[in-house]
């Protein structure tokens, strides 16, 4: 307690607990995301399917159904009304998120889908897969416009700036490609006719094959699980499969400039992702646990730890920085009260 009587509150010492756990899916929720106005959030699980869910009332409003495989990953567009999601089964679906009903799917990669990533101007969208390349999609026409090739192996995470300008993607291989989106975007030669052109007697995809600007080779060992953009889109996060480590670069320069690393057993990074002001990472793990991280400070200064063992596969943050929705191994959803303390001392 202060000498004025006002009592202290210390987020390193008492972590917050869950404001309400959510069930439904019936496995492991690796994907999470808050619509634009923050009234509802969507939820991607290994049971194959996605569910909207009301942020007030915490119920499930729409279960999204078509995939054949495993759902890897969920965005949404910047108006709200529509989900994207891929899947192992190697496609992407549109949804309509009020009905719930599939609009579109997506069909072009020859291996599961594992992330997809929607421009902030809703134009496009980007489906990385483990057959190597990225793919950006037209949202209008449904159409592959072009192939981001670089990668030597599968893809497994993808982001893309606040500014649209830069598309970043993780590989297994421990690095990071960076591509300008001035590349494929703008372009009316990118608009294809058909899916396919003939040359001879061999056919060729009629949409460009793009190669990376830049490659980061971050980490040695473990694939880069998950990239996110800081809110100012200079500057970027990645996490590791093995390392414990969480990277900030310069995007720009492609320098290193910051390091947080996780303590103790380490599990694989699944997830992290920034503050909406810039100023804290958030990041999750497989072995269970939440770690907010001051980036002046390079410090942790905060748990979020679930009441029972149970991994941490998925983040997300409302925009007015208020709730964080955790997707955990257990088919359950965390949402988190993240600007208020448990209790004071």
């Amino acid at each position: 307690m202060r000498p004025n009587g006002s009592k202290i509150w210390d987020r390193d010492v008492f972590a917050p607990t869950p404001v309400q756990m959510l069930k439904g899916h019936g496995n492991i929720v690796n994907s999470v995301v808050f619509s634009p106005d923050d009234q509802q959030f969507i939820s991607g699980s290994t049971d194959s399917t996605a569910k909207v869910w009301d942020r007030n009332s915490r119920k499930c409003i729409a279960t999204l159904e078509g995939h054949l495989s495993t759902l890897t990953s969920v965005a949404v567009s910047p108006d709200g009304k529509q989900v994207i999601s891929g899947s192992y089964d190697s496609t992407a679906k549109a949804w309509d998120q009020h009905s719930g009903k599939c609009v579109a799917t997506f069909k072009d990669h020859r291996g599961p889908i594992t992330s997809v990533a929607v421009s902030p101007d809703g134009q496009q969208f980007f489906s990385g897969s483990f057959d190597s390349t990225v793919k950006v999609w037209d949202r209008n026409s449904g159409k592959c416009i072009a192939a981001l090739q670089g990668h030597g192996g599968k893809v497994a995470s993808t982001a893309i700036s606040p500014d649209t300008r830069y598309f970043i993607s993780g590989s297994y291989g421990g690095t990071v490609n960076i591509w300008s989106c001035g590349h494929f975007r703008d372009s009316p030669g990118l608009a294809p006719q058909s899916r396919f052109r003939q040359i001879a007697s061999r056919v060729f995809p009629a949409y460009p094959t793009i190669p990376c600007d830049a490659t980061i080779k971050s980490y040695d060992h473990g694939f880069v699980a998950s990239v996110a953009f800081a809110p100012e889109g200079q500057q970027f996060a990645m996490s590791s499969e093995i390392s414990g480590t969480i990277k900030v670069w310069d995007l720009n320069s492609q320098t290193f400039l910051q390091k947080l690393q996780h303590d103790g057993i380490i599990g694989c990074i699944n997830s992290v992702i920034f503050s909406p002001d810039g100023q804290k990472i958030i990041s999750a793990r497989t072995n269970g646990g939440i770690k907010v991280w001051d980036r002046r400070s390079d410090r942790c200064i905060q748990t979020l730890q679930p009441n029972k063992l149970t991994g941490v596969w998925a983040l997300a943050i409302s925009s007015d920085s208020r709730h964080i929705a955790s997707g955990m191994d257990d088919g359950t959803i965390m949402i988190w009260d993240y600007r208020s303390p448990a209790r004071p001392y």
